[in-house]
């Protein structure tokens, strides 16, 4: 099984949810993922510890909390007792 970190940057930061958003990362069922990502009015703090917006929101897509993705599943399956 992987491990992989997802960091927010311009290519995966999204505000929203959306089919025709192509995925960042494939990984396999098992393996792990890692986020790190805004808070919920796209700020983090900066290393001088103030809080920053690193960057803007676009108008029609990032309306949401911020959102690092989408990521692909191969072989994803429904639970059972989901």
């Amino acid at each position: 099984m992987a491990e992989f970190r997802v960091r927010p940057d311009r290519s995966n930061l999204y505000g929203s949810i959306s089919a025709e958003f192509d995925p960042i990362l494939t990984i396999n069922s098992g393996d792990t993922v890692q986020y790190s990502c805004f808070d919920a009015g796209w700020g983090t703090p900066s290393d001088e510890g103030k809080r920053v917006k690193p960057y803007e929101r676009r108008e029609k897509i990032d309306w949401g909390h911020a959102l690092c993705g989408p990521i692909q599943v191969m072989e994803a399956k429904k639970r059972d007792d989901a």
